[in-house]
């Protein structure tokens, strides 16, 4: 099929599934040349821990995982540097029948994926490329369109900077979407955060970043409301070290003390 490059891996990863037949049986994956570059893992290390865990349905190896502890979920992370990307987000959830509120969804270790650098055996893909499929028919026609299309420029690991559609972002976020929902069917397995590549500036932040992921995990699990506070209260003291010069969207002040 004609290649689509404002999609990224989208449409090579489509491409995949739609030329072959799979074993249900087998993980499959697919990184960028990048991913050494942001997580510090060599092959060998993604294939040893990938059959070390093999009753899983997925896999994760998400980088920055100080960014996947720093906020609420994945959504949010993405909101401090795009103004306008909950309610594209909420807009395109509707639009799946889902009214699932993106501003409370609480990610974690074991949701959180960026740059998708997962592995996943061929159920999850398909019900990841369903939604994906979805989001394509969204940003091609229809009142989404707009907000899907609006280009976005974001800094590189490298320190450029880069034009991308907000689409590519909200597709990469669709893995954590799947498994953050209270019903998800997967069984999941996360590198330990202890072993990925950390950002140099917020190596000092690792410990209170750990609590937060516990926090979360324990949230997501249906833990006190109480738990939230202190969430957000260790937030707003890591976020000018994580991120300087951003603040939580406005959109979140009701869940904050």
């Amino acid at each position: 099929r004609p290649a689509k490059p404002d999609w990224f891996e989208y449409w090579p990863i489509r491409n995949f599934f739609s030329d072959r037949r799979v074993d249900d049986s087998a993980f499959y994956g697919f990184l960028s040349p990048k991913f050494n570059l942001k997580t510090g893992l060599r092959g060998s290390e993604v294939l040893a821990f990938i059959e070390s865990v093999p009753d899983v349905d997925v896999v994760l190896f998400s980088p920055f995982p100080e960014h996947g502890a720093g906020f609420l979920n994945v959504f949010e992370q993405q909101q401090v540097f795009d103004s306008g990307f909950f309610r594209v987000c909420q807009n395109f959830l509707g639009s799946l029948g889902d009214d699932t509120d993106v501003r409370t969804v609480i990610h974690h270790s074991q949701s959180v994926v960026f740059s998708n650098f997962f592995f996943a055996k061929p159920r999850f893909w398909r019900e990841w490329l369903d939604v994906c499929e979805r989001l394509v028919a969204a940003s091609e026609r229809g009142d989404m369109r707009d907000g899907l299309c609006e280009g976005f420029v974001y800094a590189q690991a490298n320190g450029e900077s880069k034009a991308v559609q907000r689409k590519v972002f909200l597709m990469e976020r669709i893995a954590s979407y799947l498994l953050g929902r209270r019903t998800q069917p997967y069984n999941v397995a996360h590198y330990p955060v202890a072993k990925m590549r950390r950002l140099s500036h917020a190596v000092s932040l690792g410990g209170v970043l750990d609590e937060m992921d516990r926090l979360k995990c324990t949230l997501a699990q249906g833990g006190d409301a109480a738990l939230l506070v202190r969430y957000r209260t260790l937030q707003r003291e890591v976020l000018p070290i994580l991120v300087p010069g951003v603040s939580l969207p406005d959109a979140s002040d009701q869940w904050r003390s």
